[in-house]
């Protein structure tokens, strides 16, 4: 009866509240902590249920805060041997682990609680077994200031549904599993614990993989089907803070995981199951989603059967990260190892940029296959097939060293076929943009054959280089870290490289060559430049140099070496230093030239060949600012396969104070000049004259001309051979002397020239006598030849000519003399010549002429005027006795130019006809009415009534004659 109504008062929920509150003084009393439990409901046959549990440490902080525990178990269970967990369920609980030294805060309870063992030797235990776990608003936290780290694990619900779980056989199997919102986070810090002392002799580290590292009790644990909703991962390392624009490994934190999980087995230390999830990490980086089936153990996670999307990426076939402790996690690019093997994956360059920035201007959509094994930091590739875009792809093996940090990353790469574009290289390596010249984007496609070893900005290859502008072999070692002074060094060799667009010339074309190099930058200013080449040909000027040989050192434009060229029309060495480097440059060399043929280098249009030994010494950009001395001797100069009279040359030119001494010599001319001058502004000086006198023909100068005052003397010896030089229409000049200054201070302008004899097309002129001084108001011109030829029938003795110009006006009045009947006897000419944009007026003063004995006269105020485009008045009339000629100018029906109308009247044949046809006998009379149309290139001539009359003879005629 008394146990009876002990086992119904213990039934009685304010008993068991009593009951437990006695307990939970008494032990909290014992452990001198709070342990409380609000409410319980007990059925001792079947039922637990405990509400607002709570458990503190020592120093009042919660260890276990639990809203409600409920246990269901099997009916009368202590009277059976296999028991039943039915059901087991947590609810808004709060576990908090923590310690700041060696102890942790809760080891009081574990303490308290724990039993030695018992030496006796157990029976049979219960077979224990579980149905249902269910779990709601659950925190775990745990604290290890000790050694620095941090854990927290949270989730809104967890329901489990088992199929069998067999505590004795260690069997647990789950028909479903569902977990909702789960939180787990890792953070790792320097803890309290002191280091640990190295040993004298350190032990070697040896990972032991056979030991287990979880389920070390060897439980086998089957999921049919497991769900995971709304999970997020934490793992941050206090070692440096974080990243806000990339991934980063210190800092990593996937969230929105949502996971589909079947067939699940857990067995010994390795989990496996096929897997559908997706999440997105704090970066931006996302996984849309990866289909595998996976494997899980502590020291590895891999995935057959892969299917990945990320952003904008496709990966495919098979992954798998290798660690040695999970906690590696937190030091990804160094300490997890990776393997992939990829077909037909596509990988967006953005998407590699989460792991490394420097990559975020790519902008590359790449497709990859083949193995890569290793780290972030040390990735290895084989029998990879890389595509990115239509332009850019590799073929071969590459290690990569150093990501995520791309210019400390290294690279060896073997490429068995690589080809890209400029567009895409410089988007892989940014400072190629930086470098002009040469001009790379001229090259257009690139294909590389060979190895590649080095950093981005330090690299060595060898290969060969296919361009679209020819082929190169190289063997290079590149330094990119200052882009403006690349360093360079290695060999290079070509058989055809088309090096004008590169180097930014056109005067440049195809090269053949092999040459060692060494130098540092490309610009002229900064760089230099060894080199040892020999060059097969080379195109410069539309012409193609053979037989190069090049060795000597370019150093911020100065070159010092020596240059020997063994080409069919150029045979010649050269030593010695040219030096660019400053404002005016400096030349010191000796050349000797045993052949060079202008014409057939393109260097002249006359075909002219050179030889002899040039010595130089001077500086100077031009011939303005040349000082120092030039000399060529031995010399021989041949045109047309003949050889000219010339054996040397030299050029001296020194300053006195502002005043500068030039002298051009050789044994056939001689040039001085002495003065303050330009020879690059002379010809603006005498325009500028010139345009003072004749202002609407001549314009002047379209820039200021500096003021010039010097004096020159030309003198020449047999110099007929070189006059042709000039302009194969000249001939003579022989033994001649000009002589002139100009000051354009004191406004002067003089000039004195004699020449004995010079031929211009069929005109014949002996010597020839020129005076002439002016000012920049107007110009005073005296002078005189004999012996002018103008065809074998018309030849002047003696011809005389005063010309004085002065704005557009020019007075001029010749005179010749003859004593030559089959010549002009003689002609006084006086006339004012005016002369317009667009044409010249001529108007006579009285003037005449004896032809053939009898004198002519042009009457006074005789005017012919010819102009473009632009009415036209005119006439001029010649008279002897009874012969007439009258020359009209008028407007022009077709042309642009005035017409000129003639009218003959009782022309004699017979006083003309010896100028006209040596050895004629024409005789008689002539009228007509001639018609010149359209003066110039379209010139029409025509007479419709041509009438000649002589003794016996009568002849009318009606012509036209054309110039096309």
């Amino acid at each position: 009866m008394l146990l009876t109504t002990v086992w119904v008062l213990i039934q009685m929920p304010p008993v068991q509240n009593w009951l437990i509150d006695k307990v939970t003084s008494r032990l909290s009393k014992d452990l001198r902590t709070k342990i409380e439990i609000g409410r319980i409901d007990l059925s001792l046959f079947n039922k637990l249920n405990l509400q607002q549990v709570l458990i503190q440490d020592r120093q009042k902080d919660t260890i276990l805060s639990a809203g409600e525990i409920t246990v269901n178990i099997t009916d009368w269970f202590f009277f059976k041997k296999d028991v039943e967990l039915q059901y087991i369920g947590l609810r808004d609980a709060y576990i908090h682990l923590q310690r700041q030294d060696s102890v942790w805060h809760h080891q009081f309870l574990l303490d308290y609680f724990s039993t030695p063992a018992s030496p006796k030797k157990k029976k049979d235990g219960i077979n224990l077994a579980l149905r249902e776990v269910d779990l709601k608003n659950i925190r775990v936290k745990q604290q290890d200031g000790w050694i620095g780290q941090d854990m927290t694990l949270s989730l809104a619900s967890l329901n489990t549904v088992s199929r069998n779980v067999d505590f004795k056989k260690k069997i647990i199997e789950i028909n479903s599993l569902n977990i909702n919102q789960p939180y787990f986070a890792l953070r790792d810090y320097d803890g309290k614990r002191p280091p640990r002392k190295l040993e004298t002799v350190p032990k070697p580290i040896v990972t032991d993989t056979s030991k287990i590292d979880v389920n070390d009790n060897k439980w086998k644990i089957l999921v049919s089907e497991l769900s995971l909703r709304n999970g997020t991962f934490k793992n941050d390392n206090e070692s440096r803070p974080l990243d806000p624009i990339a991934f980063d490994g210190k800092h990593i934190e996937f969230s929105k995981i949502y996971g589909d999980f079947r067939n699940v087995k857990w067995e010994m230390d390795t989990i496996t199951a096929s897997i559908k999830l997706q999440t997105k990490e704090r970066s931006g980086f996302e996984v849309k989603h990866l289909i595998a089936d996976a494997k899980f153990t502590p020291h590895e996670m891999t995935f057959e059967n892969l299917d990945i999307r990320t952003n904008d990426s496709h990966l495919s076939n098979y992954f798998s990260m290798r660690f040695d402790r999970f906690s590696d996690m937190s030091d990804f690019e160094e300490k997890v190892r990776m393997e992939g093997r990829f077909d037909n994956t596509e990988i967006n360059s953005d998407d590699i940029a989460y792991f490394a920035p420097d990559l975020k201007t790519w902008k590359k959509r790449i497709k990859l296959s083949g193995n890569v094994k290793g780290p972030v930091s040390s990735l290895i590739g084989k029998n990879l097939d890389i595509r990115a875009g239509a332009n850019t792809y590799f073929l071969g093996d590459a290690s990569i060293t150093g990501l995520p940090e791309i210019n400390s990353t290294y690279l060896d790469i073997k490429a068995n076929e690589f080809r890209t574009i400029y567009t895409d290289a410089t988007a892989f390596i940014p400072p190629l943009k930086r470098i002009t010249n040469p001009d790379l984007s001229k090259l257009g496609f690139v294909m590389f054959t060979g190895n590649f070893a080095g950093f981005i900005n330090d690299f060595v290859t060898y290969g060969t280089i296919q361009t679209g502008l020819g082929t190169v072999k190289a063997d290079l070692n590149l330094k990119l870290q200052n882009p403006a002074y690349p360093v360079y060094s290695g060999t290079v060799s070509t058989e055809s490289l088309n090096l004008g667009p590169l180097l930014k010339t056109e005067d440049l074309g195809y090269i053949s060559l092999n040459a060692t190099l060494k130098g540092a930058g490309f610009k002229p200013n900064s760089g230099n430049i060894a080199l040892d080449a020999r060059i097969k040909y080379i195109d410069y000027n539309k012409y193609r140099y053979q037989n190069i040989t090049l060795d000597g050192e370019l150093n911020k434009r100065i070159f010092d070496g020596s240059v020997i060229i063994n080409d069919p029309n150029a045979i010649l060495s050269l030593n010695g230093l040219v030096d660019f480097s400053e404002k005016v440059p400096a030349f010191n060399f000796i050349a000797n030239i045993d052949t060079l043929n202008l014409y057939n280098t393109q260097l002249l249009k006359e075909n002219l060949a050179f030889s002899g030994r040039v010595n130089a010494e001077f500086s100077g950009n031009t011939i303005d600012d040349f000082l120092g001395d030039a000399n060529i001797s031995n010399a021989s100069l041949s045109r047309n396969g003949f050889p000219l009279s010339f054996d040397s040359l030299s050029i001296n030119s020194t300053t006195t104070d502002s005043t500068k001494h030039l002298r051009v010599a050789s044994n056939e001319f001689s040039v001085d000049v002495d003065g303050v001058f330009k020879i690059r502004d002379l010809p603006n000086s005498v325009t500028t004259f010139l345009s003072r006198y004749y202002p609407a023909y001549i314009k002047p100068p379209g820039v200021a001309v500096p003021q010039q005052s010097f004096n020159f003397d030309i003198k020449t010896g047999n110099f007929d051979e070189f006059a042709i030089i000039i302009d194969s229409s000249l001939k003579g000049f022989s033994n001649s002397r000009i002589t002139g200054g100009i000051n354009t201070a004191a406004n002067q302008l003089f000039l004195d020239v004699n020449v004995p004899y010079f031929k211009f097309r069929q005109f014949d002129f002996s010597n020839i006598d020129i005076d002439a001084a002016g000012t920049y108001d107007s110009l005073t011109l005296y002078g005189s030849a004999s012996n002018i030829s103008v065809t074998d029938s018309l030849k002047i003795q003696l011809a005389t000519f005063n010309i004085k110009a002065h704005n557009d006006v020019s007075e001029v009045r010749v005179f010749t003399g003859t004593g030559n009947s089959k010549a002009l006897d003689q002609a006084r000419l006086n006339a004012v010549v005016n002369t317009y944009s667009n044409g010249v007026g001529i108007r006579f003063n009285p003037s005449s002429f004896i032809l053939n004995g009898k004198t002519w006269t042009i009457e006074d105020k005789g005017e012919l005027e010819f102009r473009k485009n632009a009415p036209a008045h005119g006439l001029l009339v010649l008279k002897e006795s009874t012969q007439e000629i009258r020359i009209e100018t008028m407007p022009s029906d077709v042309g642009s130019w005035n017409d000129a109308a003639i009218t003959l009247k009782g022309i004699n044949l017979g006083d003309i006809g010896p100028y006209l046809l040596p050895r004629n006998r024409l005789e008689g009379l002539i009228d007509a009415h001639v018609l010149i149309e359209n003066p110039g290139k379209n010139m029409k001539i025509s007479s419709r009534d041509f009438v000649g009359r002589g003794s016996g003879w009568i002849m009318i005629l009606s012509a036209t004659w054309r110039r096309m």
